[in-house]
């Protein structure tokens, strides 16, 4: 039916940004708080201010570049027992990019 909203309360054609937002916020709180650093640590380690960071982390900014989203992971893992660098995947799949490339990986073709 032409207009409908799926299951998710949108139509197939429309992006629900605010579960996207949040999830990049919720991604980048868990990850912060694994390794164990204050967003002043973060923003010291990755060269952003801290008050990006928090906006980030509330969801009240939107969109951060891929360029931002690999600064703020690998400040994560900077000097951290407590996060993996491939955890950086997480939080780029959660901005809506795609995760790191590991080598000797071979892409697959799409069907």
């Amino acid at each position: 039916m032409v207009g409908s909203l799926g299951e998710y309360g949108y139509s197939a054609g429309e992006i629900d940004t605010r579960s996207y937002l949040t999830t990049f916020a919720e991604t980048l709180k868990k990850l912060r708080s694994q390794a164990g650093k204050s967003r002043y640590r973060v923003a010291q380690y990755g060269g952003l201010n801290e008050a990006y960071i928090l906006r980030l982390e509330r969801g009240e900014r939107s969109n951060p570049s891929r360029d931002v989203v690999l600064m703020l992971g690998f400040a994560l893992v900077a000097n951290s027992d407590g996060i993996a660098i491939w955890e950086i995947d997480e939080l780029l799949l959660s901005a809506g990019y795609a995760p790191l490339k590991r080598r000797g990986e071979i892409p697959t073709a799409a069907p």
